[in-house]
């Protein structure tokens, strides 16, 4: 089990997560556990063995880390915040509920369907109540995760420094949530010639989200390169379906 795992490196000063690249350029962890790509607690069961000091920026990433365990990760970074603080008092019972606080109400939050880790919003939330409300911690430990552990276009229009791409991936912060496949999709509506498609089709596709879906069918293999055939027989497959 995950807990029997995570016993066995408990005492460890520190370990290290070997990492590799799949044929599309993705970047994984070769820990099938306890890793930043695990699950829920797989993730959130891992400290830095390095303590850092907090600073100006801390309780802010914090904020954005626990709201993002909440469901909100595809949300503007003050719409992330104001979610944090719209639920602050149920976010630092669930950072106590096993010392001081209301296991049942903490759990009772937890299990919302809407807390997409409850498992890391805990971690997170134990981690800013230390250093935040009781003030008996200094330093982090912890880790928050964003958008594009694993995205080629997220990675890339990093490596990079394109602010255009990094706006339609979420690697930067931006008025509404990005999607990089329906940008794929306005840019062929607009470079396709006049009456290309049947408005009462397109409509039914969009209301669907079936263009959302046939966008990322074509582009997922492009942005790792694949070559043309292979996103046309991606499509034609999808279609078929």
């Amino acid at each position: 089990s995950m807990v029997n795992k995570a016993k066995q490196v408990l005492n460890d000063p520190e370990f290290y997560i070997p990492m590799k690249y799949d044929f599309r350029g993705r970047i994984y962890s070769r820990v099938p556990f306890i890793s930043f790509q695990s699950n829920d607690a797989g993730r959130y069961l891992i400290r830095f063995a390095k303590e850092t000091p907090i600073d100006d920026r801390t309780e802010h990433w914090l904020k954005v880390g626990i709201s993002n365990a909440g469901g909100n990760d595809k949300l503007c970074w003050d719409k992330r915040i104001q979610w944090f603080d719209k639920n602050r008092a149920e976010i630092i019972n669930v950072g106590r509920m096993v010392d001081d606080g209301d296991f049942t109400r903490a759990y009772d939050f937890l299990t919302q369907d809407f807390i997409d880790d409850p498992f890391c919003l805990a971690a997170l939330a134990n981690e800013y109540v230390k250093i935040f409300v009781d003030k008996i911690q200094d330093y982090t430990q912890c880790f928050v995760c964003v958008d594009a552990s694993c995205s080629g276009t997220s990675i890339f229009n990093s490596w990079r420094q394109n602010l255009s791409g990094a706006r339609m991936t979420n690697l930067v912060d931006t008025e509404a949530p990005a999607d990089i496949y329906m940008e794929v999709w306005h840019e062929i509506k607009r470079l396709a010639p006049v009456n290309s498609f049947r408005p009462d089709l397109i409509k039914r596709l969009q209301d669907s989200k079936l263009i959302r879906k046939m966008m990322k069918e074509g582009y997922v293999p492009a942005q790792y390169a694949s070559p043309e055939r292979e996103q046309l027989h991606r499509l034609s497959l999808f279609n078929k379906k």
